[in-house]
């Protein structure tokens, strides 16, 4: 009986494992079409960009013009947690100052660096394995 209580306990916990990680996969393919489409808006239109990374509850990616604000909202999958709320602007001639931000998977082990670069080339995302928990 415990063999069975083992084995399903383990397979639910991969089971859980592998949804966050494409709950997490699905998160920064769509916060990045949300970027690269406001990102053509926002050159198009000459006016800037903010990217608002709010802790633990979504991502907020808006862009001002003269007649409207857009925004669009990406919430955060329950698996990874940001390090901290941080706002990136890119400036209305494409220029934004490069940085990263940080993403933690809950158990500590998985760490992602979301790289925003010059210019209106968006951003890459480097998965990395960390020890410990919340490590930087």
């Amino acid at each position: 009986m415990t063999l069975v209580l083992g084995v399903s306990t383990t397979a639910i916990a991969i089971l859980n494992q592998r949804q966050g990680g494409l709950a997490e996969q699905r998160f920064f393919e769509t916060l990045k079409t949300a970027v690269n489409e406001s990102s053509t808006s926002a050159n198009i239109y000459r006016t800037p960009l903010q990217i608002i990374f709010q802790k633990d509850n979504e991502v907020l990616v808006q862009i001002k013009t003269a007649k409207a604000i857009t925004i669009r909202k990406i919430p955060i999958p329950k698996s990874i947690k940001l390090a901290g709320g941080q706002l990136v602007r890119v400036a209305a001639s494409g220029f934004i100052s490069p940085q990263t931000v940080k993403w933690y998977a809950l158990n500590g082990e998985l760490k992602y660096l979301q790289k925003f670069q010059l210019g209106w080339s968006g951003f890459k995302i480097e998965k990395k394995k960390v020890t410990g928990i919340y490590n930087r």
